[in-house]
């Protein structure tokens, strides 16, 4: 597509010249990091997004008054939320390795 096109143009892999096999390899390993940043950010983002959302919930429910989150508690909430997201993909045995690659 053309965004795949633009990133090509960009890491120089369209043209005449051919690079070589280290070159595309690394070329390879720098778009599948960039890949994996852009997807840790999309998570952190939809995670975010939810506990923004709940906390507008509660507010309007009346559960909560309508306040300053504290870090903490943002915190704790956005990791819920992005276990709860992984629990989704993965289910429960995608939680367990991940909490287990944090130990």
């Amino acid at each position: 597509g053309k965004a795949g096109q633009k990133m090509r143009r960009k890491l120089g892999l369209t043209g005449s010249d051919a690079g070589t096999l280290e070159d595309d390899e690394t070329a390879l390993t720098k778009l599948k990091q960039e890949r994996a940043d852009r997807k840790r950010v999309q998570t952190a983002r939809s995670a975010k997004k939810t506990v923004k959302k709940r906390i507008r919930e509660d507010i309007a429910d009346g559960k909560r008054g309508a306040y300053h989150v504290k870090r903490s508690e943002l915190r704790r909430m956005e990791l819920e939320a992005k276990f709860d997201a992984l629990r989704e993909r993965g289910g429960d045995a995608a939680v367990e390795k991940e909490l287990a690659k944090k130990r």
